[in-house]
């Protein structure tokens, strides 16, 4: 169905890959095989033609739902877990965090009447892949679990509420299993890549050695590393800054609501257990009384 000549030109340059895990990656396997335009040209096709399948049995779906009236009440997501280096930046397979592997689609269906306000437009709000369920779960009915999800709920930006959004997105990578990361010497207990982008400036950690930066209102290709240029040490330290107060946040969840943690919180000890009050006269003086069995 598709040939090389259907297909969007490679993008790299010569001696974009300054950083040392870059230059080391780009040296595996199935990078320098990627890297080979026969190779690509004759994958790639074969890529699309899966999309196009996918894309008709997606058809065959929307059909059932509008035929049997669950159109009506059913949200539809459509979204990727990741995309393709496919030779781009001279690397195969789905690492990293370009464009092209990171940057994923997301559709929303949303069929109530308040979705109206903002049906067939397009955002670009910062969405994380952990704010689809919340989403699902107040589209359901249910009730909001901050205290079990990190993400966010799309509901606010689907229905044109006015809210106030994240400013920037996170994204983790281990690559503890990858053979760039023996090649370089990295213990696989720091094989961890974060990127911060805040919708222009793209900064990736990298544990143990300097970061990787790009600008993509300047460079949108991401052609051009800047993350050792002194020029721009005042971007890597203002990501750098939002990086740790990430890091910072309570990632480890709970089960208990805010509610019960309030609760608890207000409680005083049960009947009878007073602790750090040290006679009855603090006690009084907080509105307590020894109960009439015990004596001073």
């Amino acid at each position: 169905m598709y040939s090389k000549d259907n297909l969007p030109p490679v993008n790299r340059r010569d001696g974009e890959l300054t950083h040392p895990l870059m230059k080391a990656w780009a040296e595996t396997r199935i990078c320098k095989s990627f890297s080979r335009n026969n190779v690509r040209d004759v994958v790639a096709p074969v890529y699309m033609g899966l999309i196009k399948e996918l894309d008709d049995n997606m058809g065959r779906l929307f059909d059932y739902l509008e035929e049997s009236g669950r159109m009506k009440d059913t949200m539809v997501v459509f979204c990727s877990d990741h995309g393709d280096n496919m030779g781009d930046h001279w690397l195969g397979e789905k690492d990293l965090f370009y464009d092209c592997s990171a940057r994923i689609p997301l559709i929303v269906y949303d069929p109530r009447d308040a979705a109206d306000a903002t049906r067939g437009t397009a955002s670009d709000q910062l969405i994380e892949g952990i704010d689809l369920a919340p989403t699902f779960q107040q589209f359901l009915g249910g009730p909001a679990k901050p205290h079990v999800f990190e993400g966010r709920s799309l509901e606010p930006l689907l229905h044109g509420q006015n809210t106030e959004w994240r400013d920037h997105c996170i994204s983790e990578y281990d690559y503890a299993t990858r053979d760039a990361r023996r090649a370089v010497g990295v213990d696989q207990s720091d094989a961890r890549l974060v990127m911060v982008f805040d919708g222009r400036w793209k900064y990736t950690h990298v544990e143990t050695m300097r970061p990787m930066l790009f600008d993509l209102e300047a460079d949108p290709d991401e052609l051009h590393d800047l993350g050792d240029s002194p020029e721009h040490q005042d971007q890597v330290e203002r990501l750098k800054a939002l990086h740790f107060a990430w890091a910072r946040q309570h990632h480890t969840r709970i089960t208990r609501t805010p509610d019960i943690i309030e609760k608890m919180t207000d409680a005083r000890e049960p009947e009878g257990i007073y602790i750090a009050y040290w006679d009855q006269d603090e006690l009084e003086e907080n509105g307590l009384k020894m109960p009439p069995h015990i004596t001073r």
